[in-house]
Order: structure tokens, then C-alpha cells, then sequence
């Protein structure tokens, strides 16, 4: 009999209700039916939406006991539950979710694909004696996600007692920034988003299992694949609208209000709201988990759609919406901040602007979360990597039905373990946007992996040695991907600058000159005041100079050249495209060629460029063009509150001299130059005069040289040599110095060698009685 029964349902199990999922896995060993959801009309259900794992209660910051009901933050996730998850292995390297009807890979190649390559490998994958697995659809994909996942402790967003997982390890790229960090989890879906995110790509959704969020990715950006087979239904509504306010998914069982709350609220309000629902004669509506809400949404539809027949809020239209761009509260916690997830049904908005217009960070249909409470004010720059709008005010559409049992009471309360106080936004302390603007996963602080800058700068940050950096320890001002040197004054004291930040200074950053020198770099400075820099001329090593210094890029105000000499510009093909990738563009300064100079640049990087700036969620084609102005200068510029004036001076080739003035003082940058009479009167009366001294007198040098440094001429020139005036000797430098009446010398230019500084000394001193300095690199000088 039994046997007779068996050839029944094979023959007919395609068209009774409830056996026809087994299609999809037919043949497994120990297949069974999943599971059913017990809906309004208790049919069987091709969708189970199983619960999120949940099982402890939380308010705004902190675990708490479960509520009663009626008090504050009652009917929460954890209180419910539904479809609990009920996974088999089959020893054979997949699992079968006995909910779903799914069959999933058990462990991935962990290898990361990028969207083509990831159809493609499950399209050819053969495991367990099946052919027949595709990449999973972002809904199944949301299926076996774990909601207990917390970043913090390491606890993926799935249950790896039946799944295989492992973290990416960290991984350094280019001059030390980080290239992959541990929380970049993210598993490929089939779902391939309809409009466009970050302004200009096409892109997919996927899942986070690190950090558990659903964001739609580049389709040229890699990710996990885990294979799926199964079920072909799963994920797909069957909506009846029962006439009465609700409606009612066939699939899922579950029971939906038809029209939304009608005004956005903060999420204690929205569990309340979900508490005093009375709707079609029945008073047992909930605030949905985020499985349940995500199960409503329809992929198919985008508001900024390409195709224009497809564009439409991402959910069926038998539903109402308030506005067209809402987000709706879901009942679950994001245990990791301490936030609460939503759902876009419109758009997923960064608080980032292009054209006028938001951003499309990561497309309708995306899953994020919201600080519980508060005021959206606080957070003007957004929060995490692509500066995600909050609004912490979103809709309710609550949800009865399913075979769901409540839950009285939970697990002990762990005081202490796992919750964090979620972060106030940016306006709370000045080191904030440096927060905001990393904290990818929302906790109010920046941990190693979420760091920006290279290693040996998290420590220094790090003050009290706890592993993160607080708003208390943070960079004032924005960070930069290099970090900062500047810091949030103690708690409780209003940030002041000090003396020397106020006082106008130049660092020697390069002091050697045209031929390679093991001991310095190529010619540069760099002037500094209030916090912001204008960098002069960019010999061979600048930027590695201002990167082992810390220096941001962001905090370079401009950049000149007194001549484009190679051993004057030769770091520009590094500097220039790297503020570029960062979206950093400063006006450019110097003599004719610099425009040139500046065009090859962008047109020869724009590759590189581009796949630079697509990473950070920009583009090139929107990457202002830098203002360049060649010399000579009309009139004077005033740049980041310094006054700029610039003169011509003799050089081998069109060379001119920068004197730049803020807070009563002045700092004068020579360039390349012999005795020059319009140096004498741009220096007069200058603090500082850094000057080429490449007639300067080393160890071993003989005395007809030496006796050429105390006089006119070219020092180095040798017999049978065509002489050209190309530098000072020591006799000029100590003149111009003195008619101009500076207050310090300071001399750079040096070739290799060992500088004889009492001979040179000596020579000055007979002329200008004022501080001699022998510039060395990154010396500061006030």
C-alpha cells in the first residue's frame, strides 16, 4: 500500500497543494514538504517567511526585559515568533531549509565574483549529483539570514552550526590603506536593481552576512556566492485584497494593512501605533519583523527605473503608500548599533547631493536601520561610507496572520554584553563627522577595521587603548583617507587652536635639488596656517613625505610651482591624481605650462580615475576641473586666508618667487634664482626667506670654488662647462637676504654631500647678520 501511495504522488505531487514544492528537490534523500505557515485561509504556502532568530528585547541603547503590554517598546521582534528555522544537513555539502523547501551549498569557495561570473559559476555547478543550482534571489538569499548577528562579537549574521562561513581577513592595499576589511561579507543575489545607485551604476543586491544589511552593489564589484536550488516559487507574492483595509499574501499567509499609518514616527511610537490597531475586526496587529516587511517588497518596480514602465514604488500597487520615497519600520533590532531596521520601499538615500539632487545610494528595496529616537538635524552628513540619510521618522504598515505564538517572557537580560549606546549624530562633539563618516556599522565609533587610514595612525588616535576611536579621540572636521593630526580637545573644554596653529610657518618638506640625493628629497614647502596648507613646487618624495607626516589631503589649500624643472614637479603625477580619487581639487598655481601640465594629467590617469572615484561613489565625469591660474598674477590671490603675491625672478627658465602673508606675518619662497632684484623687494621685511642656495659650499670642495661662493658666477662651473647663470652663489644669497632685511634665512637646495656649514657661515655672516638655518627635510620653521 505504502508503495502504491508513493507512485501517487509522484505522479500526481505536481498538483496538490502542498506537495508541489517538493518538485524542486525531488529524489533528495529524507525530502520532506516544508513546513506550513498556517495563513488566513490556512492554504498551503509556496513562501515561509521564517523568523529572524531574535529572542531578546531592546529599548533605545540597552537589552531590557520584555515588555508588557501597553508599556513602552512592547510587541517587538523577539516577542513573536514564527516559522522558527529548521535546517537538515545531507551530508553531502547542502542543507535543506524544511521551512523553505530550499536547498542550499553548505560551504562556498569563498572566493568573491562579481556579478556575471557568480550567475555563471552556480549556472555550471555541479554538487551533491545536481545540476540544477542558480544564485539565489535576494529573497531567498534574506531567508537564512540570522538576526542574533552582532559585528562586535564576531557573530555572523547566520547560523554557522548549519552553514559554513568565514570572515575575509583584513588586507592592506595601495600606501597602506586598508583593501578588503573583515566586515565585508557580502553574498551576490540574482536581483539585479532596475534604476541606478551612486549616481551611475547598474548594479544587484545582495546580503551582508557580517554586517546584516541588503544593499545593492556594482555589478563589476565582487562578492560570496553561496549556491540555491529548490522551490522555484519562493519569493513570489500572491496578494488578495480582501476588501475590508487588508490584505491578505496567499503565499505567505500573512495578513497586511492596506494603507500605511498615514504620518511617519520614531520607533517606539510605531510599536505602539502597531499595539492600538483595530482594522477589519481584529485588534492582534504587530509591528513585521524585517523578513516579513522585506516580503513585500517587489524588485520588479524602482522609482528611478530605466525603463520608465517600470517605475513605481517597490511594492505592489494593491498597497497604499503615504509617499512615494517612504520607509517603513520593521520590529527588529540591529543589535550591533542599537538601531532599528527599515525598509525603502522608495529610494535608498545617501544625504549626499550631486546635480542638487540625492543620491540613490543603494536602490528601492535595500534594508538599513535608524536610530531608535532623536532628531534627523543632528545628522546632516548621514552616517557610514556612502553617508546614508537618516531620517529616524519612517511609516508603519503592520501585519497579522501567520502561525505565529507570543512570547511572554525571554532569555536573562545580558547587562552590558552586547549593547552599545547608539550614536547622537553629528553635532554632539566636533570629532563626530570623523565618526560618522566611518562607522559603517553605526556604533557612535570607528573600529581598526572600519579605519580609513594607515595602521600606525589607529593607535596614536586610540588614547585610552580600547580598540575604537571615539568622538572624544576623533580628527576634528572631516577625516581624510590618510587620517589626521589634529584632535578633539578633553571633554568638556570648547576646541581652541594653539599659538603656533595661529601663527603662519613653512615646513622645509624637500631640500635637496636635481640629482638624486639619498639623504633628501626633491625641492619642496609647504606653508601652514590655521590647520590648512598650500604646498610649493613637489620634488621627487613629496608625497611620501606628507603621507609618513599624516597630513590630510583635504587640508591642502592649494598647490603652486615656482618652475616645472623636473626636480620642481616630478611628484606631481602621483599628488595630483591622488587628491583627485578623493574627490579633492585645489586650485593649481604657476608659470606657463601648468595648465598643460595639469590636462595631461587628468586625461592620462582618467582610467584610473575612474575606477577610483566609481569606489567611492563618484564619478569622473563629475570631478570638477581645477582651477589653474599661470603666472603672472594680475593681483594678488587670498587662498585659505593667506595673502599670495608672486614675482618673476632669473632662472634658466620662466621661475617666480611667492611671498604669502597671514597674521601679521610673511613667508617668502625663492625658487630657482640667481641675485634678483625683484626677490630683494618681494622679501622686504619678511619673517622667513627660504631660498635656493645651490651655490652652497660642501666638505672637500676646493678653494677656487670656495672663493667663487664669496662672489658672483655660477660656484660649481668647471673649466671647458659653457656657463649658465642658474643659481645664487653664497655672496647673492647673503645680499638679498640683507637688502630685503629678513629676519631668518633659511637655505635649501642642497645637493649631495656633506654641507661645510661653518664655511658657508662664515661667507653669510659677512654680509647678513640676521638667523642663518640649514634647512634639513620636514623641518619646521616659525
Amino acid at each position: 500500500m505504502k508503495l502504491y501511495f508513493a507512485i501517487f504522488l509522484l505522479i500526481c505531487g505536481s498538483f496538490i497543494p502542498g506537495y508541489g514544492l517538493m518538485q524542486g528537490y525531488a529524489g533528495e534523500k529524507k525530502s520532506e514538504p516544508p513546513a506550513g505557515g498556517g495563513g488566513e485561509e490556512n492554504a498551503s504556502l509556496t513562501y515561509t517567511v521564517t523568523d529572524t532568530g531574535q529572542d531578546r528585547c531592546y529599548g533605545n541603547g540597552k537589552e531590557i526585559a520584555y515588555p508588557k503590554p501597553g508599556k513602552d517598546y512592547y510587541g517587538q521582534d523577539a516577542q513573536y515568533r514564527i516559522n522558527e528555522p529548521k535546517y537538515r544537513d545531507n551530508k553531502d555539502g547542502t542543507v535543506t531549509d524544511l521551512n523553505t523547501g530550499l536547498i542550499w551549498q553548505k560551504t562556498p569557495d569563498f572566493k568573491k565574483r562579481n556579478q556575471d561570473d557568480a550567475e555563471k559559476y552556480c549556472e555550471n555547478l555541479k554538487l551533491a549529483g545536481k545540476d540544477d543550482w542558480r544564485l539565489p534571489s535576494i529573497k531567498e538569499l534574506f531567508s537564512i539570514a540570522d538576526f542574533r548577528g552582532n559585528m562586535h562579537t564576531r557573530t555572523p549574521y547566520i547560523d554557522t552550526k548549519v552553514f559554513d562561513f568565514k570572515y575575509p581577513k583584513s588586507s592592506e592595499g595601495e600606501r597602506g590603506r586598508p583593501g578588503q576589511r573583515n566586515m565585508d561579507a557580502q553574498y551576490a543575489s540574482s536581483t539585479r536593481y532596475l534604476g541606478i545607485t551612486m549616481g551611475r551604476d547598474k548594479s544587484a543586491f545582495g546580503f551582508n552576512f557580517a554586517d546584516g544589511r541588503i544593499k545593492s552593489y556594482p555589478l563589476h564589484a565582487t562578492r560570496y556566492v553561496r549556491a540555491v536550488r529548490g522551490n522555484p516559487e519562493y519569493g513570489k507574492n500572491r496578494f488578495k485584497d480582501n476588501g475590508d483595509g487588508t490584505i491578505t499574501d496567499r503565499a505567505t499567509g500573512l495578513v497586511w494593512q492596506k494603507a500605511d499609518s498615514g504620518k511617519a514616527m520614531n520607533w517606539k511610537d510605531a510599536l505602539a501605533y502597531a499595539g492600538k490597531l483595530k482594522l477589519a475586526g481584529r485588534d492582534d496587529w504587530r509591528l513585521p519583523s524585517v523578513k516579513e516587511l522585506q516580503s513585500i517588497v517587489d524588485y520588479s518596480k524602482a522609482p528611478d527605473a530605466t525603463d520608465a514602465g517600470k517605475r513605481a514604488p517597490a511594492i505592489n500597487p494593491v498597497f497604499k503608500l503615504t509617499k512615494k520615497e517612504s520607509w517603513f519600520w520593521s520590529g527588529t533590532t540591529h543589535i550591533e548599533n542599537q538601531f532599528a531596521y527599515y525598509v525603502c520601499f522608495g529610494q535608498a538615500f545617501s544625504a549626499r547631493k550631486r546635480a542638487g539632487r540625492q543620491i540613490n545610494a543603494h536602490g528601492a528595496g535595500a534594508v538599513r536601520s535608524d536610530p531608535k529616537e532623536g532628531d534627523p538635524k543632528r545628522w546632516p552628513d548621514g552616517l557610514g561610507p556612502q553617508a546614508d540619510e537618516i531620517r529616524i521618522f519612517n511609516y508603519v504598515r503592520c501585519v497579522r496572520g501567520g502561525k505565529v505564538t507570543l512570547r511572554s517572557e525571554g532569555p536573562p537580560v545580558k547587562k552590558g554584553e552586547t549593547t552599545r549606546r547608539p550614536p547622537r549624530g553629528d553635532d554632539s562633539k566636533p570629532g563626530s563627522r570623523f565618526i560618522n563618516r566611518l562607522d559603517k556599522d553605526g556604533d557612535g565609533r570607528v573600529s581598526k577595521d572600519e579605519f580609513d587610514g594607515p595602521k600606525r595612525r589607529f593607535p596614536r588616535l586610540d588614547r585610552n587603548n580600547d580598540g575604537y576611536i571615539d568622538s572624544d579621540e576623533a580628527p576634528t572636521g572631516p577625516p581624510g583617507r590618510r587620517g589626521e593630526r589634529r584632535r578633539e580637545p578633553p571633554r568638556g573644554r570648547p576646541p581652541t587652536r594653539s599659538p603656533d596653529e595661529n601663527s603662519l610657518q613653512v615646513i622645509t618638506v624637500g631640500t635637496g635639488g636635481p640629482s638624486f640625493n639619498p639623504d633628501r628629497c626633491g625641492p619642496s614647502a609647504m606653508i601652514k596656517y590655521r590647520g590648512n596648507y598650500i604646498l610649493v613646487d613637489m620634488g621627487e618624495g613629496t608625497a611620501n613625505h606628507i603621507s609618513k607626516a599624516s597630513i590630510n589631503f583635504k587640508s591642502i589649500a592649494a598647490f603652486c610651482f615656482t618652475h616645472h624643472h623636473r626636480d620642481h614637479n616630478a611628484d606631481a603625477m602621483s599628488i595630483f591624481p591622488q587628491a583627485w580619487s578623493r574627490e579633492i581639487v585645489r586650485p593649481v598655481i604657476g608659470p606657463k605650462g601648468t595648465k598643460d601640465l595639469v590636462s595631461f594629467l587628468r586625461k592620462f590617469y582618467k582610467d584610473d580615475l575612474k575606477y577610483r572615484l566609481e569606489n567611492r561613489g563618484s564619478s569622473f565625469e563629475e570631478l570638477p576641473q581645477p582651477k589653474v591660474h599661470e603666472l603672472p598674477l594680475e593681483k594678488p590671490l587670498t587662498i585659505a586666508g593667506m595673502k599670495i603675491t608672486v614675482v618673476e625672478v632669473p632662472h634658466t627658465i620662466k621661475t617666480f618667487a611667492f611671498r604669502f602673508e597671514a597674521n601679521n606675518r610673511s613667508i617668502v619662497i625663492s625658487g630657482d634664482l640667481t641675485y634678483s632684484e625683484n626677490l630683494i623687494k618681494l622679501a622686504k621685511d619678511a619673517d622667513i626667506l627660504v631660498i635656493d642656495s645651490g651655490g652652497i659650499i660642501y666638505e672637500g670642495d676646493n678653494p677656487d670654488k670656495i672663493r667663487r661662493a664669496g662672489r658672483g658666477g655660477r660656484a660649481g662651473s668647471r673649466k671647458g662647462r659653457k656657463k649658465h647663470r642658474a643659481h645664487s652663489t653664497v655672496n647673492e644669497v647673503a645680499r638679498m637676504a640683507a637688502e630685503a632685511n629678513v629676519k631668518k634665512l633659511v637655505l635649501t637646495h642642497f645637493g649631495p654631500g656633506k654641507v661645510d656649514e661653518a664655511a658657508t657661515l662664515e661667507l653669510i655672516r659677512a654680509v647678513y647678520k640676521g638667523e642663518v638655518v640649514f634647512a634639513e627635510d620636514m623641518q619646521t620653521h616659525k
